[in-house]
């Protein structure tokens, strides 16, 4: 027997489990010598060990294929977030079937990343708070349930509309601590709402008398 034939001692150790450590030392070395066989149950035992290992691997990488990779919320409002760029600077060259699928798809998006039961109503109040930097607060005082949302987000898209109130901080750490209040709480969504669905402000005359009309 060559020595690259030869069990390894932890394995051969293995195989003899209820011996002393000196008896397993002295039929180890009768084993090299050639002088000591492994009793054919032994090694049974190790390849039904090892089959059923083998067989309890397959089973759990069979089980992890069959169910569906659930996406983290990091994902999915990353997904949002490059969505709604699209659907905004490339509308107008897509077809109605093709914007309708994006604006579902954001809307399936805005309720897996939205607290739980968050609705939005024209009557709502909101409050924006902005700091030294792009980055600010968009509240919905009305629900309590905070928004992360840009300066240039929020000029580009509701700049004028009624019925906010604002507020400007000196320090983005103030800004922040708000931020982390709400999180604190489960109720701040790291993205901008979705119009129509997570936020409805009026922008116009009009608008304003449609949601005087909602309050009656």
């Amino acid at each position: 027997m060559t020595s690259q034939e030869l069990m390894k001692w932890n394995e051969f150790r293995s195989l003899h489990k209820g011996k002393s450590q000196t008896k397993i030392s002295e039929l180890y070395g009768l084993y090299k010598d050639g002088q000591y066989e492994i009793p054919k149950d032994a090694t049974s035992v190790k390849e039904e060990v090892k089959k059923e290992k083998k067989v309890k691997m397959e089973k759990a990488v069979k089980k992890s294929k069959s169910q569906p990779e659930v996406e983290s919320t990091e994902d999915l409002i990353s997904e949002y977030k490059k969505l709604s760029g699209r659907l905004t600077r490339f509308a107008r060259s897509m077809t109605p079937e093709v914007q309708e699928e994006g604006r579902a798809r954001l809307r399936e998006l805005a309720k897996l990343t939205a607290p739980r039961n968050y609705t939005c109503s024209p009557t709502d109040s909101w409050k924006l708070w902005t700091g030294p930097s792009q980055a600010s607060l968009l509240v919905n005082e009305s629900k309590r349930v905070a928004f992360r949302v840009s300066r240039g987000w929020w000029q580009g898209n509701w700049q004028g509309a009624k019925y906010v109130s604002y507020e400007t901080v000196g320090v983005q750490a103030t800004l922040d601590g708000i931020a982390n209040e709400y999180a604190r709480k489960k109720a701040l969504v790291p993205r901008p709402p979705l119009e129509g669905t997570e936020i409805m402000l009026p922008r116009t005359a009009r608008d304003v008398q449609l949601r005087g009309r909602e309050r009656l």
